[in-house]
Order: C-alpha cells, then sequence, then structure tokens
C-alpha cells in the first residue's frame, strides 16, 4: 500500500478536518523541515503533531513550555565528572543530553510561553540543529501557539525564521466545517492504531524525496511569481527561502510521483507562507502558480490518485466496503467560468432537463436583492429607491402629483437551488473517447450547476472513492477550479459503486434544504464492494436524494444502475455513440417503465 496515503488515512482516522495542515506535516517529514501551527485552543494542533510522531515512528518528545520552564528540562542536566590525574583529583560538568538532543521529532506547545532567554537558545538549536558543535539527531520539530497581539508580525517574522512551513488553523465551527465538525466526535474518539511507517521506511521515503531533481521551470517560475507578488515574500530571509524552499519542492514532487519539480509544485507556497497570507491573497498566489505554470508549458499539479501511487512505486487495491479517502483539498477560486473545452460533441440536453424537473420540487427560493434582475414592480420604500421607479411615476411623485408612492422595480435573486453530487467513473476501462465523454458530461454538469448557484461536490472513483474538497468544503461554489480538475483525472482500477454513494450520502446528509441530487456516470460493472449497494439505497431513500445514472458505453447497463434510479426518484441514461463521432443520451427504458 502507499505509505503516503496510509499516513494521510492514520491522520484522518483521528483528527477531523484541517486538511491543509495534515498534507503540511506529512511534507515536513518528507523534507526534514520545522513546522509551527498557529491556531486558537482545541482546533487539534498538539493532536495532530502528536499523530504524526506516532505514525512516523520517530523517536519524539513533546515539550509544554510556560514562563517557569527550565534550560535543563530541554537540553539535559548538568552532572559532576570526577577524574584523577597526578594522584589527585579534578572536577568538571559534564552534560547528560536531554530527549531533546536526541530525539527525532519535538512537538513544542506554547512556543511563545517560554521566558525569552530559553525560548532563543531553543530557536537556535532548531534553526542550526547543532549543540556545542554537534550535530542532532533531529529531523522536525512542530511548535504550536496562540500568539496574542503582543506579539507583532515583525517580530514574529524573525522569531519563526526557523520553521520553514507556517500553517495558520481555525476551529471546524469557527470555519464554517460542519461536514468535519460532524465526524469530529467519533474521529477523536477511535483509538490509536500502529504506526504506519517504520523507521526504516520514513529514511528510505526522505531518501528518495532529497533525491527529486528541481526543473529548470520551477526556477523560472519563482522568478516570475516573486516578481509578481512582491510583498507576499517581503520580510522573509535569504536563508530561509534558500534552505527550505528547495527541500519543500523536493518533498511535494515526491508527494505528486514524480521524479522531478516543475514550475506546479510551487503550490507548496500556501504551506510555507500559510500563516503570512489571508485567505484570498492565498488563493489568488496559488491561482497565479496555475496561469505561471501554463505559461511556461507546464500541467497544473494532479490530484492525489492512482497516478501518484503508480509514479512513486507503490501499489494498492481498494477492499470491500473500504471508507472513502478525502484526498483533496481545492482551495475556494472565484467564480468565473470561462468557455467549454470540450472536444467532443457532447448532447446533454436531456440530462439536464431532467435535473431541471426534479429540482421544481426542491427548495429553490426567489428573494429581494438590490443586485438582483427586475422581475416586478412593488411600492416604493425609501427616498434612495427613486432611481429604480418608473420615470412616469418619479415624476408626477416629484411634482407632488401622485397620491400614492411610485413604483420601483422589485429585483429578486434566485437563492442556491440544491446540491449537486457529481460522482464519476474512472477506472481502467474509461479511457480514450469514454474517458472524453465523460469529462464532457461532468462539464455541462458544474456549468448547470454555476447558473443555478448550486453547491456542488465531486467525487471520482474506482475501486476506491476519491472526495475532492474546496477550501476543506465537499459541497461548494467553486465551479471554476473544479472545471479544471475535471481534465486531470487519470483512468486507471477497478470498479466500486458503493464507495461514491456512500461518500456522497454521508455528506448530503448534513446538507440544507430538499433537493439533493446526485449524477453517476459509468461504463462498468462493479468488481468492488457491495455490487448492489443495498445500504446506500436504502440511506438515499430515507434522505430524499435522488440518484440520477448515466451509463457510458456499448456493454450491458448492470441493472443495479436501474433499480438505484428508481427507488430514489432519479431518472436513468444510456450514453451511445452517434453519427459524427459525438455521443447522444436517452432514457433507459427499464429505469423510466420502472420509475412509471
Amino acid at each position: 500500500m502507499n505509505p503516503l496515503r496510509s499516513l494521510r488515512e492514520a491522520l484522518d482516522e483521528r483528527v477531523a478536518g484541517q486538511e491543509q495542515a495534515k498534507e503540511a506535516l506529512i511534507l515536513a517529514v518528507l523534507a526534514r523541515q520545522h513546522v509551527y501551527l498557529e491556531g486558537p485552543p482545541g482546533c487539534g494542533k498538539s493532536l495532530l503533531a502528536a499523530e504524526l510522531a506516532h505514525h512516523v515512528a520517530a523517536e519524539a518528545v513533546a515539550v509544554s513550555l510556560h514562563r517557569d520552564t527550565r534550560r535543563a528540562e530541554l537540553l539535559g542536566e548538568t552532572a559532576l565528572r570526577r577524574r584523577r590525574v597526578d594522584g589527585g583529583e579534578r572536577l568538571s560538568e559534564e552534560l547528560r543530553p536531554g530527549a531533546l538532543l536526541t530525539a527525532r521529532v519535538v512537538l513544542i506547545d506554547d512556543l511563545f510561553r517560554a521566558p525569552p532567554t530559553l525560548l532563543a537558545s531553543l530557536l537556535r538549536l532548531l534553526s542550526e540543529r547543532r549543540w556545542e558543535g554537534r550535530a542532532l539527531a533531529l529531523e522536525t520539530a512542530v511548535a504550536t501557539a496562540t500568539p496574542g497581539p503582543a506579539v507583532s508580525a515583525a517580530a514574529l517574522d524573525s522569531l519563526l525564521d526557523g520553521f520553514g512551513f507556517q500553517i495558520r488553523l481555525s476551529g471546524l465551527v469557527a470555519g464554517g466545517d460542519w461536514s468535519a465538525a460532524r465526524r469530529l466526535l467519533d474521529a477523536t474518539a477511535a483509538e490509536r492504531s500502529a504506526p504506519r511507517w517504520t523507521p526504516a521506511l520514513r529514511a528510505e521515503l526522505q531518501q528518495r524525496a532529497r533525491r527529486v531533481e528541481i526543473g529548470r521551470g520551477a526556477r523560472e517560475a519563482w522568478w516570475r511569481l516573486a516578481r509578481r507578488w512582491p510583498d507576499a515574500f517581503r520580510g522573509l530571509s535569504d536563508r530561509r527561502f534558500s534552505r527550505v524552499l528547495a527541500d519543500a519542492l523536493r518533498a511535494h514532487a515526491f508527494w505528486r510521483g514524480r521524479e522531478r519539480a516543475d514550475a506546479a509544485d510551487l503550490r507548496v507556497l500556501r504551506y510555507l507562507l500559510g500563516r503570512r497570507l489571508d485567505a484570498e491573497t492565498a488563493v489568488e498566489l496559488e491561482r497565479s502558480v496555475e496561469e505561471i505554470a501554463g505559461e511556461l508549458g507546464e500541467a497544473p499539479p494532479a490530484g492525489r490518485g492512482q497516478g501518484r501511487a503508480k509514479a512513486a512505486g507503490w501499489g494498492g487495491s481498494g477492499s470491500k466496503g473500504a471508507e472513502p479517502v478525502e484526498i483533496l483539498d481545492l482551495a475556494l477560486p472565484r467564480n468565473r467560468i470561462g468557455p467549454s473545452r470540450r472536444t467532443d460533441p457532447v448532447d446533454v440536453g436531456l440530462l439536464l432537463r431532467a435535473l431541471r424537473g426534479t429540482s421544481q420540487r426542491g427548495s429553490a427560493q426567489v428573494r429581494d436583492d438590490p443586485g438582483g434582475a427586475p422581475r416586478q414592480y412593488r411600492e416604493l420604500r425609501r427616498l434612495d429607491e427613486l432611481a429604480d421607479a418608473d420615470p412616469v411615476d418619479a415624476a408626477l411623485f416629484a411634482e407632488a402629483r401622485l397620491p400614492e408612492r411610485p413604483r420601483v422595480h422589485r429585483r429578486q435573486r434566485q437563492d442556491a437551488a440544491g446540491e449537486l453530487a457529481l460522482l464519476r467513473d474512472v477506472s481502467a476501462s474509461m479511457e480514450g473517447r469514454l474517458h472524453r465523454w465523460a469529462a464532457g458530461l461532468a462539464d455541462a454538469l458544474v456549468r448547470y450547476a454555476a447558473r443555478r448557484r448550486s453547491r456542488v461536490a465531486y467525487v471520482e472513483f474506482d475501486h476506491r472513492a476519491r472526495r475532492y474538497r474546496c477550501d476543506s468544503r465537499f459541497l461548494h461554489r467553486g465551479y471554476a477550479r473544479l472545471l479544471g480538475q475535471l481534465e486531470r483525472a487519470e483512468p486507471g482500477g477497478r470498479t466500486n459503486y458503493q464507495a461514491p454513494l456512500r461518500a456522497a450520502l454521508e455528506e448530503l446528509e448534513h446538507a440544507p434544504g430538499a433537493d439533493r441530487q446526485v449524477v453517476m456516470l459509468t461504463d462498468g460493472l462493479p468488481v468492488a464492494g457491495d455490487p448492489e449497494v443495498l445500504s446506500e439505497r436504502r440511506l438515499a431513500r430515507r434522505l430524499g436524494v435522488r440518484v440520477h445514472t448515466v451509463f457510458v458505453g456499448l456493454g450491458p447497463c448492470p441493472p443495479v444502475l436501474d433499480r438505484l434510479s428508481r427507488e430514489t426518484g432519479g431518472r436513468g441514461f444510456l450514453a451511445r455513440p452517434g453519427p459524427g463521432g459525438g455521443m447522444g443520451l436517452r432514457e433507459r427504458p427499464a429505469a423510466a417503465g420502472a420509475r412509471a
């Protein structure tokens, strides 16, 4: 099994949410760099650090700093040593190294509560990784803190110069990550499993990450990005980036299963600058990385799917009923959607009309909004609305010749019309034109959700399911970024219906509103998981989620798809090759007749 994915799964079992912090910690271990986690009490900083140390099988020590912390508690006790010389005795001091000088992973709680003199010595030791001329075994230090207003930004930059990865965390409830908050009790109550790595495996992975080459594209992209975003990097020391950036790029490329770091690996900057950047600036910076990668002709970073496992040389297969793995956190983008880039003609009108028809029974509402479309008239309420009044009524009102208030446009905007979860089969059989057709269907569905302002979710599946999150949210409105992800899917693996359905329904269970729909695109028979998805069919009926199924290809449609759509009130479709090399949709007779 892929050890990188195994480690991520272990962190997910014990810690709900905090996806970026988890990936940053794994990259830091591969790069042998230090991590600073900043956030309010109770958001999982210390638990994440402890779980990481446990599962990478490193000699670890945990230190909680306070105003009375003594130097001996960190570095060891000083003892007197007696030696006989020339018939006499000589006394000398000898340091018996403490755990901080011998551990490979150090967990430091409440970093800024230490006395100033002790803090200075500690930060210098972490930065230099040497003590009294001797190299330390230290690989990674994870420090946590909740700095108050007394610690200025300039002081933080100076104090934290030795921490290459700097992440700001927020609470799940405060951050609005309700799906992760729902899993919080189960996650924290789960028993800790055995370590996922061994010391030998950890050393091997670190060595392989260090052998990754940094390509010319990555260097050129860094120069362009630094010139484009000078304010983002102002105040950072040359030492930090000369030492940290190269190691971080190598770790990120290895994480993606590549032997050379390219321009797209500069996405790792979100972990190096996480404390300094607000959410909007971080999104814009990441968008600039992708633009520069495109200018240089290098592909944007792919998802952590089976492609990475193959490239990295690690095998793996999904087990029956295995829990889906959430593997990609997409930064929330602005919703500027360009024209469709589909190369194969795809007739999706029938499917979209079916979705519109079923959504009429949902929770779409129209509300008053000053920026909405003028749909009808109403009576003026405030004088500042005169600019939107009927011209004749406004003139008569100004001359005091109108006995009542003038009419003004009633501007309204449609609220988000429910939720749409898209499940896309990317198993090995979905290659060639089938793969492109499925991408065209998915493209049309995302654009449909954007027009209705629906929240959308995306799951790719083979024998396992991969949930794609946007700013830690499974259901989101990051349409533009999701369209980019559709083009990066790589076919591989076997087919499992149960994993993606379970992943989508668990998230939709707590979604607001009644208009919740799932569209499942597939081309093959399920050979992993429960082929009849009995529990998922029951759960969908209980939640009132309609499941529409689209079978792509020339083979016979599995009967379970007809039963799934019929029992949940959804529609079933066949996608077949049409004249001119395109693809046409028609409703499956078995699903339509059974539903009627």
